[in-house]
């Protein structure tokens, strides 16, 4: 067995820190990439909720079934969701598309009366900013399939793992 020469000592110490640097790069950015993965699909998810409880009070309130499918599957094609569900008041689904079964993230919005400005003066004794529970019709939960984010992470966690692998055969 040969004994490492002062060189290779010497050149190891050296690349010691450049080798440290990249493993902390890799991990950092590898992280940055998958956290932006998640909080865009979760963005996603909160827009389709919000964008579904705006469309579906006059479904609702008419009890138009026919009406609220079709805006759900309108919104699942366009916002790529796992599942949707309208429920009522007393949250006892009206109408689901899609299995909540799975790897998912939900979000959930509440479906409002229309409020309208016929009041010329505003009523000092009522708080009109946030909607009142009298006023709520139900709720939608949206899911969005996570999936594709862990085949992802799987994927650029093996890259990095290779990347690393050669730096230190170099």
């Amino acid at each position: 067995m040969r004994r490492a020469s002062i060189q290779t000592h010497i050149l190891l110490i050296v690349l010691m820190p450049a080798l440290l640097t990249e493993f902390g790069l890799v991990g950092y950015f590898t992280y940055k990439n998958i956290t932006a993965a998640e909080r865009d699909l979760s963005e996603r998810a909160n827009n389709a909720a919000r964008h579904l409880a705006g469309t579906l009070p006059y479904a609702l309130f008419s009890d138009n079934r026919a009406l609220i499918k079709n805006l759900l599957e309108t919104e699942q094609a366009s916002s790529r969701l796992l599942y949707a569900v309208v429920s009522n008041r007393s949250n006892q689904p009206i109408a689901q598309l899609g299995a909540t079964q799975g790897h998912s993230f939900s979000a959930r919005s509440q479906i409002n009366l229309p409020t309208t400005e016929l009041d010329t003066e505003p009523d000092i004794l009522l708080d009109n900013s946030q909607p009142t529970s009298d006023t709520a019709l139900g709720y939608v939960v949206v899911g969005i399939d996570l999936t594709p984010i862990d085949a992802d992470k799987r994927s650029m966690l093996f890259n990095d793992l290779l990347l690393v692998t050669m730096a230190m055969g170099i």
